[in-house]
């Protein structure tokens, strides 16, 4: 063959039979792979050690709850911690700081309800907490209180 007609045969274009596939490059790159899926039971199982209310929610995820933006879900940890605290009354001592820090937070919210259920828990923790449990957090609750906090 001569040179110029061996350059044309680079460039024709294979006519392909009817039925026929077409034929794999050989250049092709293989796409397959396999999937294998990994069970790891340990990290679903709940956490059992701290008590739940109702609603299968512990203190740490009512406590969460109290930054979300509806205003809704607020009031509902509200009720929820109110819920938890008279089924679990230890809990009050073990979570005393964070719940006050949490509750004293909200009372600057937009919504009156949400205000309304955060002095409503306060009213009733008054009576479970003494005075001396209380003290250190005074400053906290007085200056959210009179809205004097960022």
């Amino acid at each position: 063959m001569t040179r110029k007609r061996k350059r044309q045969d680079d460039f024709q274009k294979v006519k392909l039979k009817v039925g026929k596939k077409k034929p794999k490059l050989e250049n092709a790159t293989a796409t397959n792979f396999k999937t294998k899926t990994i069970h790891l039971p340990e990290q679903l199982k709940e956490d059992g050690t701290l008590p739940t209310n109702n609603r299968k929610l512990n203190i740490k995820d009512l406590l969460s709850q109290m930054h979300h933006y509806n205003a809704g879900v607020k009031q509902s940890a509200l009720l929820g911690l109110k819920d938890l605290l008279s089924q679990y009354p230890f809990i009050i001592d073990a979570h005393l700081s964070n719940i006050l820090s949490e509750v004293t937070a909200v009372f600057t919210d937009k919504d009156a309800n949400v205000r309304l259920a955060a002095v409503q828990l306060l009213q009733f923790l008054a009576p479970k907490i003494r005075a001396e449990q209380i003290s250190p957090f005074f400053p906290l609750v007085f200056c959210w209180r009179t809205r004097s906090c960022g």
